[in-house]
């Protein structure tokens, strides 16, 4: 009985120490899954402290992206407005601008028109010049003849003196006859050429005067005075070719410069004024100036390619035609060369528009 306990007890302590080991074993195996636990689950925090911090970076990016395309689409969106402000402003510069181009093409149309109609009153002046100018050639033969025709009268006359000197009596009588015939004869000549005596002795004493720059009443107060024949000088037109006097303010003009140019008497307003208070046409000289020989009659005169293109390439080639200048082809053979103030040290006898003007008006009216 007791060997079977001691069997017993001996297979129960054989089956503890198997426990035992089971046991150890089994705690051997919960401490290694609670280590492999606890190594997994500081990888596993590890992880998610990264994926954490991944995420959070991805949130920021995230953030500033949309940040970013927020911020590029406020700015799209003032661009566009500005495209459209500016679109809208440069739409409303060209609708002006082709108004005001729409305007210069009426203003251009305009000028030419006008040009084309100043050119053909300057046709019609240069025509009534030329016929004037014939006028006074058939004038100046009409007044040839006409002294011709007067000798011839006297020479016969004397004859017919010298023939009849030989009867007294029938010398009286003839003569009275002859005389009668003679003074008949001559009293028809100087009716048919009494007045155009008349008019060449108005044409010797009447003073052509016309003005520039001054107002009516001076012309009025002008024409007032005795032997003055008042002449309308167009603006920017030369003078008529008979005019004798100009009265002035002093502008240098072209009415002012082809005068000068054509040795017109040039006056101020004052020489008008002191005339009329004497009822008398004064001295010129103690007043105004004139040129004892023309400044331009037959120079020759050179003008450069430059100079050609300067402003007031126009008025010097009107003053030059004025003035009976002679425009050469050669600056070699020219009297003057018109030239600008830079190609003064090219031509040794250059001149520019300044000194030219200064050649035709050294006495500046006042």
């Amino acid at each position: 009985m007791q060997s079977k306990l001691q069997q017993e007890n001996d297979h129960f302590m054989s089956d503890n120490e198997l426990l035992q080991h089971d046991l150890e074993e089994a705690s051997e195996t919960v401490r290694r899954l609670r280590q492999e636990n606890d190594e997994v689950q500081d990888t596993a925090n590890n992880d998610l402290e990264t994926y954490t911090r991944k995420i959070r970076t991805l949130e920021g990016n995230v953030q500033k992206l949309h940040e970013d395309l927020s911020a590029s689409k406020r700015k799209f969106l003032t661009e566009e407005e500005q495209f459209r402000s500016s679109k809208q402003r440069l739409q409303e510069q060209l609708d002006a601008t082709q108004a005001e181009l729409a305007k210069t093409k009426k203003a251009l149309v305009a000028q030419e028109t006008g040009s084309n109609t100043v050119d053909e009153l300057r046709r019609k002046y240069q025509k009534e010049k030329d016929h004037a100018e014939k006028l006074e050639l058939e004038l100046s033969a009409v007044m040839g003849r006409l002294t011709a025709v007067e000798s011839q009268l006297s020479e016969e006359r004397q004859r017919f003196i010298a023939q009849v000197s030989r009867s007294p009596a029938h010398v009286r009588a003839l003569s009275r006859t002859k005389s009668d015939r003679v003074r008949s004869i001559s009293s028809s000549r100087n009716a048919a050429t009494g007045e155009v005596s008349q008019k060449r002795s108005r044409t010797e004493t009447a003073r052509v005067v016309g003005t520039s720059c001054l107002s009516s009443d001076v012309v009025q107060v002008l024409e007032k005075l005795p032997g003055v024949v008042y002449a309308e000088c167009p603006s920017n037109m030369p003078v008529p070719s008979n005019l004798t006097h100009l009265v002035t303010n002093g502008a240098l003009t072209v009415k002012l410069l082809s005068a000068l140019v054509r040795g017109c008497w040039v006056l101020p307003e004052s020489f008008v004024k002191d005339s009329a208070a004497q009822n008398a046409w004064l001295s010129e000289s103690d007043y105004g100036f004139q040129h004892e020989e023309p400044p331009l009659l037959k120079k020759k005169v050179y003008m450069t390619s430059d100079f050609q293109s300067h402003k007031n390439h126009t008025t010097t080639a009107l003053l030059l035609r004025e003035g009976g200048a002679v425009v050469v082809n050669d600056a070699q053979a020219a009297d003057m060369v018109l030239c600008t103030s830079e190609e003064l040290g090219k031509y040794p006898n250059g001149i520019t528009w300044l000194t030219f003007t200064e050649l035709i008006n050294p006495v500046p009216i006042k």
